[in-house]
């Protein structure tokens, strides 16, 4: 059985490193820093032989949900771990993948429930429902304050309307300055919350919707901005999927591309569908029947036709489509699928697309910390190197995995790929106009530390 790296060369029994877990649920980090202050100095002197791949818990407890992104300037990850509906942390810096320290910085948030969140240079954009049910997205700078961060936060809200679990969100630039893209779902007087996608530029919420149109998810491409739904608004599961196109110039939901309403096969779809850029103009969807999920290779050509150049299925059985991140260095795929002890990760070769071929499937290997224990991942990101970092939660304790070959448990998959066509009708959305408000709130930076499980 595969012991951790700091049992290993510390000295440190299995048994005394689960008393000081059971000790941090029990006291508190501060309580039991007192108690087991011999141990965390030989964990200390231990940081220096980490390698840069492995698996890593902290000390924060009663995690409920992980969200991992990267800053496009040398991939390095940002997270946010979820400990309630109202509360969460973003965690940066991160001094263990860079210089083997295992700190890294955490910056708290209360009173907002984080859904998602991207990262546009050196700022964190994130979408959510604040207390009271109502959507909001706020961004903040991570800049070299050591003590604190602005976080600016738009309402999306007007006295008659609002937009509420917003579940994407993406952000870009064009000559028109900083645009906002989110998919979330619509409320207003007589009508009942509406998946709809939202259009933010400066204090002004644009909206566009159509009933029956489940929206899933938005991403954004060199030329244009796709999104996808379910057809079913009611009861989207099992449902035809359907995309718009908006060209990312000038986003203007009166567009005649985005008037039209692709259809695509196969389209069945039991749960969310998620989307990836791969490259220019080319991006794939994964979504899940139950039987098995699918990877569709899409491109957008001239006049805003899309089409579905292949689709590749992967037999297995499958009950929900967590996360997709592309890693552009090996060009390689990873999807997040599965719930509890059967989530895992695949891996996809995507360097001929549109064909899409299987590299590898894996779970993390925490047999030697915790026996039986729950473990669940649930995002990943691409890191500097040709590998990707996943987050989740250990026994209720937040987690990254570097997908390092000697912390992984393999699993095994396979492709089959084929052709498909997308026909397509012109259905006009319904727009509308929030004027949103805003409030600037200041963060605290504090630090923390990761300890290594597997390594």
């Amino acid at each position: 059985m595969k012991k951790s790296l700091s049992l290993l060369s510390c000295n440190t029994t299995r048994k005394t490193m689960k008393e000081y877990w059971r000790g941090l649920r029990h006291y508190g980090c501060h309580g039991i820093l007192f108690r087991t202050m011999p141990i965390l100095m030989s964990l200390m002197l231990c940081f220096t032989s980490f390698a840069q791949n492995g698996i890593f818990v902290d000390s924060t407890a009663n995690v409920i949900n992980t969200i991992i992104r990267h800053k496009p300037m040398g991939y390095t990850p940002v997270t946010y771990v979820k400990t309630s509906d109202s509360t969460g942390m973003f965690l940066s810096n991160w001094g263990l993948i860079n210089s083997h320290t295992g700190k890294y910085n955490k910056i708290p948030i209360s009173g907002y429930n984080v859904t998602d969140f991207t990262v546009v240079r050196d700022t964190i954009y994130m979408c959510g429902i604040k207390t009271g049910g109502r959507g909001f997205y706020a961004w903040m700078k991570l800049g070299p304050s050591p003590i604190s961060v602005q976080m600016k936060v738009y309402h999306l809200s007007d006295d008659t309307s609002f937009v509420t679990n917003p579940r994407r969100i993406q952000v870009f630039n064009n000559f028109l300055g900083t645009q906002v893209m989110l998919v979330g779902d619509y409320v207003k007087p007589n009508l009942l919350p509406t998946p709809a996608i939202v259009h933010i530029k400066n204090n002004n919420c644009y909206v566009a919707y159509r009933g029956g149109e489940y929206y899933d998810d938005i991403v954004v491409l060199k030329n244009y901005i796709v999104a996808v739904a379910r057809k079913g608004r009611i009861a989207p599961n099992n449902s035809p999927q359907i995309m718009r196109v908006l060209p990312r110039t000038i986003i203007n939901f009166s567009n005649t591309y985005f008037q039209r309403s692709f259809s695509c096969e196969p389209e069945s779809a039991n749960s969310r569908i998620l989307l990836q850029h791969i490259d220019s103009n080319n991006f794939v969807a994964v979504y899940q029947d139950g039987q098995g999920y699918y990877i569709n290779s899409h491109s957008v050509g001239s006049g805003g036709i899309l089409n579905i150049l292949r689709y590749s299925t992967v037999s297995t059985p499958v009950d929900n489509i967590l996360d997709v991140s592309y890693n552009d260095t090996d060009t390689s795929l990873m999807v997040i699928r599965g719930r509890g002890s059967s989530s895992n990760a695949s891996r996809f070769s995507c360097s001929s697309f549109p064909y899409i071929s299987w590299i590898e499937s894996y779970a993390p290997n925490v047999f030697g910390y915790c026996l039986g224990c729950m473990r669940l991942i649930n995002s990943a990101c691409r890191t500097s190197s040709t590998k990707f970092m996943v987050s989740g939660i250990l026994d209720n304790h937040f987690m990254v995995w570097n997908t390092n070959s000697n912390c992984n448990i393999p699993l095994n998959a396979d492709t089959i790929s084929a052709t498909s066509y997308m026909p397509y009708l012109t259905l006009p959305v319904t727009k509308d106009t929030l004027v949103i408000s805003s409030q600037t709130l200041s963060r605290p930076i504090q630090s923390d530390t990761l300890y290594a499980v597997c390594q």
